[in-house]
């Protein structure tokens, strides 16, 4: 990172200012801004580096400004040059030559003198060129891609999709890493570089504008230390800063530490206001989630993405003239831990939000959450789906040529589009974010020399008048065109949506009494369970057997009620997935009190226990109790059926 610093030589009163590469979050003495190297002032193993070229911005007096010119000086790390540049407009642009640049610091000096040859002012800025490692090396490039070890990508993963958090030993049995469920994901680790000392419960003042205190930088610097020799893609500096009130100016401060003594990895913030918190990250994460609600008739209300669209505008138009990476973090979970009518995304709206993010300028997802994205099979379908198609375009997205003006006209609704040339080939994006349909028609230049573009996931093409074409948009759909073709052994989306149906139907197991009736059951659990995003009454009777409904935190004994005030079982059967069931008991509320039912027969599997009771029974009121489940092996609960 720069190090940056006004030395005024004449007056104490003047000053000048730079802009650029340092990041101030409030407005600095001096600054100077590279457009070479773009990224950290840092030339990467593998890049180029011909030239240096810099902006100086001069805040100084308009009578100082006449006849002022400008003495630009490189030295270190193989370069000894030194140019003269006018001051034009306040700025002083320079161009230096780097070919001989090995690697190491240059300082960039810029030292201003008036028209009779007086000094005024100096401004100084490091310019590094990093020597090659063995571990993951991981920067931004000028097309604002995330770049790992010289490979540009899409990202295509999930938070907390790393290791086993919170996801069931069921499932990791199925599908030991996200790759297994879905080879297109493609999952960065992450470095959580501040703790505690970083939460504004436990460090206030983080919520004011002041340098963090010594031990705050102390923290970090061991997180950083331990780590140097670890694989992993970029830090995680701060979650939602913006709803903890946490100071951008702070934050400021960790960013610049952390990225002086790793200029190696990047560092992220998860925030809905990109704007105000883009000098302290290298890559704006926003999580604008949806949150589709069902009625009090339980009938789902079509949720718009308008919503998640104004975040995505928003963060696309900030990182514009940044170094800064802009990633989405959209809806993969729902709120039903604390909102009984709460519901996951559905396959449109999913595929809407990621699309739409892309059309922005996104480049990639790190979707909330890995452990619950499957709870759904809509987003579960649209997730894989879309990132089967990033891997194919991910090409087109991460070249280097820019994203082309488009015209669009629209007769009704409103959509979102993006155009990319690249080599040749197309790539057009064309989503309606909205719950109600869009007709526009689509212009450009660039488009002119085509013919026809092949609908992606379809088997179908259009045809383009002089680079004009229309489209006829549903509620929440999306159009990917091509050319050439280029989704050859990838399902339709009709065929996505039959398979959608298809997995929805299987879920409801003939004779399952209790399938997709969790709202009208009531919940009430031991005191040693989750009671967070993990404790999800309505996935207890949904049809997935291998997801949290329901898990201890403790190795005490826990137990789980489900009570039953608008209807009454009648079963002779329960089957119940989970973890830790061996000696599982099964209890109904009878005369006011609890009675344990021993089955006739139990068929114990390694995540499921089939009781049957050999006659029949109904109740008001079950207790399911876990006694064998400690602190080594928890107990958790997945699904439960009444036949």
């Amino acid at each position: 990172m720069q190090k940056l610093f006004l030395t005024v030589l004449l007056l104490a009163a003047l000053s000048f200012s730079v802009s650029g590469e340092t990041k101030q979050v409030l407005p600095a003495s001096g600054n100077i801004t590279f457009r070479e190297p773009f990224y950290r002032g840092c030339f990467y193993p593998g890049q180029p580096h011909e030239k240096i070229i810099g902006t100086l911005k001069v805040n100084l007096p308009p009578d100082m400004l006449k006849g002022c010119r400008a003495a630009v000086e490189a030295a270190g790390a193989g370069l000894a040059q030194k140019i003269e540049c006018p001051v034009a407009d306040g700025n002083v642009n320079f161009e230096l030559g780097a070919a001989p640049m090995i690697p190491g610091t240059a300082l960039i000096t810029v030292k201003l003198f008036s028209g009779d040859g007086k000094a005024v002012g100096a401004a100084e800025a490091e310019v590094k060129m990093l020597l090659p490692r063995s571990e993951t090396m991981v920067w931004i490039d000028r097309g604002r891609n995330l770049v790992v070890d010289g490979k540009p990508v899409i990202m295509r993963g999930w938070y907390g999709g790393d290791g086993n958090y919170f996801v069931t030993p069921a499932y990791l049995e199925k599908y030991p890493t996200p790759q297994d469920k879905c080879p297109a994901v493609l999952q960065g680790t992450q470095v959580l570089v501040a703790g505690e000392w970083i939460t504004p419960e436990f460090n206030p003042e983080m919520t004011r504008d002041i340098k963090p205190s010594p031990g705050v930088f102390a923290g970090i610097k061991k997180v950083i230390d331990e780590n140097r020799n670890k694989n992993f893609w970029w830090y995680y500096l701060c979650d939602e800063p913006e709803l903890r009130m946490i100071s951008p100016v702070y934050l400021k401060y960790l960013y610049d530490y952390i990225t002086e003594l790793d200029p190696y990895h990047p560092v992220m913030i998860i925030s809905c206001e990109p704007k105000a918190y883009l000098d302290a990250c290298d890559i704006i994460n926003p999580h604008p989630y949806i949150n589709p609600r069902l009625n009090p008739d339980l009938k789902r209300v079509s949720m718009s993405v308008v919503s998640a669209q104004k975040v995505w505008k928003a963060a696309g138009e900030a990182v514009q003239d940044r170094p800064v990476l802009f990633l989405m973090c959209p809806q993969a979970f729902n709120y039903a831990f604390k909102d009984i009518f709460a519901d996951n995304p559905d396959f449109d709206e999913t595929n809407a939000t990621l699309w739409d993010g892309i059309a922005h300028g996104a480049k990639g997802a790190t979707a909330f959450l890995y452990c619950m994205y499957t709870a759904g099979v809509g987003m579960q379908y649209a997730y894989e789906s879309i990132y089967e198609s990033l891997a194919v375009l991910s090409d087109m997205l991460t070249a280097p040529e820019p994203v082309l003006p488009v015209k669009v006209e629209r007769a009704s609704g409103t959509a979102d589009v993006m155009l990319k040339v690249a080599g040749g080939q197309v790539l057009l994006i064309a989503v309606n974010p909205d719950n109600k349909p869009a007709k526009i028609t689509v212009s450009a230049d660039a488009l002119k020399q085509f013919g026809k573009l092949f609908v992606f996931r379809d088997a179908a093409t259009v045809t383009l008048v002089d680079g004009k074409l229309e489209f006829n948009l549903a509620p929440l759909e999306v159009k990917i065109l091509t050319s050439p073709d280029r989704d050859k052994g990838l399902l339709s989306m009709t065929q996505l949506r039959e398979k959608v149906a298809a997995g929805e139907k299987a879920l409801a197991k003939p004779g399952n009494i209790l399938f997709g009736r969790s709202r009208e059951i009531e919940f009430t659990w031991s005191p040693n369970v989750y009671t967070d995003i993990l404790s999800v009454p309505v996935s207890l009777t949904d049809g997935i057997t291998d997801l949290y409904g329901w898990r201890q935190q403790s190795g005490d004994t826990g137990w789980l009620e489900m009570a039953f005030p608008t209807f009454t079982p009648k079963f002779s059967r329960a089957v119940i997935y989970g973890q830790s069931l061996a000696g599982v008991e099964f209890l109904i509320w009878k005369g006011g009190e609890w009675r344990k039912l021993e089955p006739a027969s139990l068929k114990p599997e390694k995540y499921s226990a089939d009781l049957d009771f050999g006659k029949q029974y109904q109740t008001v009121k079950i207790r399911i109790v876990l006694p064998n489940a400690n602190s080594s092996s928890w107990g958790g609960i997945y699904e439960v059926e009444l036949y």
